[in-house]
C-alpha cells in the first residue's frame, strides 16, 4: 500500500476488532482469583480468539471480493454507526468486571458490535452461516461474563440475548420490506 493511501475504514474495523477479545480475557482474569473461574475463562480464551479471527478474515474477505459500492456503503455504516469508537469502548469498560455494571456494559457493548458486524457482512455479501458463528460467541461471552454474578444474572443475559434475536429478525424483515417497497420485489 502506498503511502499516501488511506487505510479503509473496513479494514481499520477488522483490525481493531481483533484486538477485542484479549481485552475482554485480560479484564476478566484481573477480575477475579478463583482457580476455577480462571479455568474456565482460560478455556475459552483460544476458541473465543479464533472464531473473532475468523470473523476479521471474512470481513477481509468480503472487502476484496465486494464492488467499491458495497465497500463505499459498508464504510458509510462503520461510520455513522461509530464501530471504531464502539472498539475503543471495549477498553475501559473491560477494566473493572467485578461487578454487574460492567458485565452489563461490555455485555451491551459486545452485543451491538455484533449486530454491526452482521449488517456489514451482509453489505459486503459474506455467506449466512456467519450469524452461527456469531450466536457461538454470544453464547461465550454470556458464560464468560456471567461467572461469578448472582443467579438472576443468566437469565438477565438471556433475556438479552432473545432481545438481540428479535432485533436481528426485525432488521432482516424491514430490509426485505424496503427492498420489496423501493424496488417492487422482495429478497429471497
Amino acid at each position: 500500500m502506498k503511502e499516501n493511501q488511506e487505510v479503509s475504514v473496513v479494514k481499520k474495523f477488522s483490525n481493531e476488532f481483533l484486538k477485542v477479545p484479549e481485552l475482554i480475557f485480560e479484564g476478566l482474569i484481573k477480575s477475579t482469583n478463583d482457580k476455577d473461574q480462571l479455568n474456565i475463562i482460560n478455556a475459552y480464551r483460544k476458541p473465543l480468539s479464533e472464531q473473532f479471527k475468523s470473523l476479521s478474515s471474512l470481513i477481509n474477505e468480503g472487502f476484496e471480493r465486494s464492488t467499491s459500492q458495497a465497500i463505499s456503503e459498508a464504510e458509510n455504516l462503520i461510520t455513522h454507526a461509530s464501530g471504531l469508537e464502539m472498539i475503543a469502548a471495549v477498553k475501559p469498560l473491560s477494566l473493572n468486571l467485578k461487578g454487574i455494571f460492567g458485565k452489563l456494559g461490555l455485555a451491551s457493548i459486545a452485543r451491538e458490535l455484533k449486530k454491526l458486524i452482521l449488517f456489514v457482512l451482509d453489505l459486503l455479501n459474506v455467506k449466512p452461516w456467519v450469524i452461527d458463528l456469531l450466536l457461538l460467541i454470544d453464547q461465550i461471552l454470556n458464560s464468560l461474563l456471567g461467572l461469578d454474578l448472582p443467579t438472576k444474572m443468566p437469565a438477565i443475559l438471556s433475556s438479552m440475548e432473545q432481545d438481540y434475536m428479535k432485533e436481528l429478525s426485525a432488521h432482516f424483515q424491514l430490509k426485505n420490506q424496503r427492498v420489496f417497497l423501493f424496488n417492487g420485489e422482495s429478497e429471497e
